[in-house]
């Protein structure tokens, strides 16, 4: 299947930067987005869902949104509000200009997956715990999947803990579930999230705009920087965007095929993604694990996109020609 032309499902957990990365999912034309599943993560599932419709109506779309798990698999919900805010999106406020789905995400998840076998790619920027439940749920879920790119995990550090990233730390046992129910996939993980920077000049300057999203996106990025600028970055991880951006652009990073697992019962280590890099356990890689990315190609592609929503029509052309990705207005 070609980049363009994909049918989409996100998953996720909207709060700053998941938000972000809805705003760029939505300029790709390409792609017919079939619906979001909202999980409980960065805030609890009663901002998570509402916040993706907020965003969707921000950028002028009507995209069906399923409200999915309010809790972990198994144990207590961890949430990051000290981040992302008490609403999730930073303290910013936004019109909710329709009603989420009557459907669960877990029947939603299922349902499309089994009546589009092969053809549905899933984006989770989330805890894996709707994915989890659905492979649970559904035997033929797992091969019915065309693929799924997470952001999420790292083969080194984290940053919930010293050992863990946010989302595979905030339900590592979905997450053990997921890396090991054999659907193809693609981590984008710290190891090139944290890459990711956007310079505080930009959103200072959007923050300035005339256009409501391009402003509104700038207004949420700089709630955000409370948080960088208290851990010495020199701007803003785009961890969410990072990843639509792989599914939109493959070439945007580079990857190393291995076996990585989920530790789910050490205190100290709960929810680091165990990556077998010297081969030492003897099983086949379950995963592509992005270790490269080429920052100017991404940076260049996520501004144009959020800047493109000021030319006045939303959907700006994005296409992809001679190894780049660019925008056509």
């Amino acid at each position: 299947m070609s980049n363009s032309g994909k049918r989409i499902i996100i998953d996720c957990d909207t709060g700053i930067d998941d938000a972000l990365a809805l705003l760029l999912a939505i300029q790709y034309p390409d792609w017919e987005i079939l619906g979001i599943t909202a999980v409980s993560g960065n805030v609890p599932l009663e901002h998570t869902a509402p916040n993706c419709i907020r965003i969707c109506t921000l950028a002028g779309k009507k995209i069906p949104v399923y409200a999915g798990a309010a809790q972990p698999l198994y144990r207590e919900r961890h949430t990051a509000e000290m981040v992302h805010g008490k609403n999730g999106i930073g303290g910013v406020e936004l019109p909710l200009g329709y009603d989420v789905e009557h459907e669960l995400a877990l029947s939603y998840l299922t349902r499309i997956v089994h009546a589009n076998p092969g053809d549905i790619e899933i984006i989770a920027l989330g805890p894996l715990t709707n994915i989890a439940q659905a492979v649970l749920t559904d035997p033929h879920f797992s091969e019915q999947v065309g693929h799924l790119t997470i952001m999420g995990g790292a083969i080194h550090g984290g940053n919930a803990t010293a050992a863990a990233e946010f989302n595979i730390y905030a339900d590592p046992e979905a997450a053990r579930i997921v890396f090991n129910a054999g659907i193809p996939m693609t981590m984008v993980g710290l190891d090139v999230t944290n890459r990711a920077l956007l310079d505080y000049k930009i959103f200072d300057r959007w923050r300035n705009s005339d256009n409501a999203v391009v402003r509104t996106a700038g207004e949420i990025l700089y709630s955000f920087r409370h948080f960088f600028d208290g851990i010495e970055m020199e701007g803003i991880a785009l961890h969410d965007p990072l990843a639509v951006a792989c599914v939109i652009d493959p070439t945007l990073i580079t990857t190393r095929d291995l076996f990585i697992d989920i530790e789910t019962k050490s205190p100290i280590a709960s929810g680091k993604t165990v990556a077998d890099e010297l081969r030492v356990t003897g099983k086949e890689p379950n995963i592509s694990a992005a270790v490269g990315l080429d920052l100017k190609r991404f940076l260049k592609l996520f501004i144009e996109a959020i800047e493109g929503y000021s030319q006045g029509v939303p959907g700006s052309l994005i296409r992809r020609g001679r190894g780049e990705t660019k925008l056509v207005f």
